[in-house]
């Protein structure tokens, strides 16, 4: 049996172990399918919900996603249950990003026990600046502008460790001090944050965007351009409104570049963000089987 490893996207809700709150469980597809498939949570959820996530953080992320695969393997063993030790990896949105880093990541060490058998990021950021650049350029409400307050307020929390009212215009930089604190939760913090992206964005941080200070992190937890054997499909939408396809799209081009495989792929889906992802986990599931029908 094939191994799955799912990485969800975002969820506001750290008190609950995020991967199951889906009533649809279309997370789990290659279950039904016949695949062991794993579904973690990300470090600061469920168990771990008292602390600050490790949002789009891609050393800690890759590390923790292994470390749930590592344990469930040995599980899997001591229940005497056979199964291929490779890794399909799939995610969507947030999850994009973390299967890509697991696959940059493997690119660059070997996993112990474990190859990568393919990947799939269905709506993944790729370079965290532009990404955000993106987003702070909205001039109508955004209804998802709480993603802002919430991978800034991690990385500062983590990495710059500057004062919040340096991020954000009061009294928003407060909400975001009281989450890191845990005064507040994350779900708290999404909805105190304004669809108006003017209204609680201090200006002085986003002209200073590309310094180094904030450039640093944001080139760490990016991802690079990396050699892989294992087949990759990319799946986004042109009308995606949180993560733009521009993006994503020079990314796949330069990374069909770096990999002369020709196993590196983009799929063009319709829709918005979310709707994506549900066709993506339907395409993602297609590719997998056609690989497995031929390898058979």
């Amino acid at each position: 049996t094939k191994l799955v490893l799912y990485c969800h996207g975002t969820s506001f809700e750290q008190n609950l172990a995020s991967s199951w709150t889906n009533p649809l469980h279309i997370q789990a597809l290659w279950a039904m399918n016949g695949y062991i498939t794993f579904i973690p949570d990300y470090f600061g959820y469920g168990v771990s919900s008292g602390k600050v996530p490790v949002y789009f953080m891609k050393e800690e992320t890759v590390r923790h996603q292994l470390d749930f695969v590592d344990q469930s393997m040995a599980a899997l063993q001591s229940l005497d249950i056979e199964f291929l030790p490779e890794l399909h990896v799939i995610g969507f949105s947030q999850g994009g990003h973390a299967a890509l880093s697991i696959v940059e990541f493997a690119s660059r060490y070997r996993i112990k026990a474990l190859s990568i058998g393919s990947a799939v990021s269905i709506a993944g950021p790729t370079s965290v600046v532009e990404n955000l650049k993106f987003l702070l350029e909205k001039k109508e409400p955004y209804s998802s502008s709480g993603y802002l307050t919430y991978v800034l307020s991690v990385y500062n929390a983590y990495e710059w460790k500057i004062g919040s009212y340096k991020i954000f215009k009061s009294p928003y930089w407060n909400y975001v001090d009281e989450f890191i604190t845990g005064q507040i939760t994350l779900r708290a913090l999404r909805d105190k944050t304004p669809p108006d992206i003017g209204v609680f964005m201090n200006p002085s941080f986003v002209e200073q965007i590309e310094k180094p200070l904030y450039q640093n992190t944001f080139e760490e937890n990016s991802i690079q351009l990396f050699k892989s054997d294992c087949p990759i499909l990319f799946v986004h939408s042109r009308s995606d409104e949180d993560v733009p396809f521009e993006m994503v799209n020079a990314f796949y081009e330069a990374l069909k570049k770096e990999n002369s495989t020709g196993k590196i792929s983009l799929q063009i889906v319709t829709g918005s963000h979310n709707m994506s992802g549900l066709l993506g986990i339907m395409n993602a599931l297609d590719f997998i089987n056609g690989i497995d029908a031929r390898d058979d």
